[in-house]
C-alpha cells in the first residue's frame, strides 16, 4: 500500500515539476539549489515509504511519511516562488493570476502537515486524506492551465495592452 501511494505521490510531483519548468525560461544558482533540495526529498520517498510500510501500525511511521511528502511539496513551492517572484526566471508576460493559481498547490503539502495529528487519532482517516489531496491539487492546476490557455488564445489581451493591428 505504501509503495502504491508513494508511486502516485512521486508521479504527481514529477508531472508538476515538468509543468512548472515549462514556464521557467532561465535558471541561476538559486534555482539549481532549490531543485536539488526538491530532488533530495524525492530521493528520500522510497526510504520513508519503506518506513511507513514496516511501521504502518504506528503513528510515527505515518507522521514521518506525511512530513516527507509535505517537505517535498514545500520545496516545490519554494522553487516556484523563487522562479516566479517578480518574474525572476519566468516569462515577464506570464499572467499574475496564473502565477498565484499555481501557488495554490501549496495547500497540499500544508494539508499533509495538518494530517500528522490525525495519524495519532485515525490512520484510516489520514490515509483517506492523503489519497484525495494530490488529486485535488492536480485538478486545480489543470483548471488554472486551461484558464491561462484560454486567456492567451483570446485576442482581447492584445487590445488591453494597447497594441494595434
Amino acid at each position: 500500500m505504501s509503495f502504491i501511494i508513494s508511486f502516485f505521490v512521486i508521479g504527481i510531483y514529477w508531472m508538476s515539476h515538468h509543468r512548472y519548468f515549462r514556464f521557467i525560461k532561465r535558471y541561476d544558482g538559486g534555482l539549481i539549489a532549490l531543485n536539488l533540495l526538491f530532488l533530495l526529498f524525492i530521493v528520500l520517498m522510497p526510504f520513508v515509504a519503506s518506513l511507513f510500510g514496516q511501521y504502518y501500525y504506528l503513528p510515527l511511521g505515518m507522521s514521518v511519511y506525511a512530513a516527507a511528502v509535505a517537505a517535498t511539496g514545500l520545496s516545490m513551492g519554494a522553487l516556484w516562488w523563487y522562479a516566479s517572484h517578480h518574474h525572476r526566471l519566468i516569462d515577464e508576460h506570464l499572467d499574475e493570476q496564473f502565477i498565484r493559481a499555481r501557488s495554490i498547490a501549496l495547500a497540499v503539502p500544508l494539508l499533509f502537515l495538518v494530517s500528522i495529528p490525525f495519524t495519532f487519532v485515525s490512520r484510516t482517516l489520514a490515509v483517506i486524506l492523503w489519497c484525495t489531496l494530490p488529486l485535488v491539487s492536480f485538478a486545480v492546476l489543470r483548471v488554472s492551465e486551461q484558464k491561462q490557455q484560454a486567456h492567451h488564445a483570446s485576442p482581447e489581451p492584445e487590445v488591453e495592452r494597447g497594441e494595434t493591428e
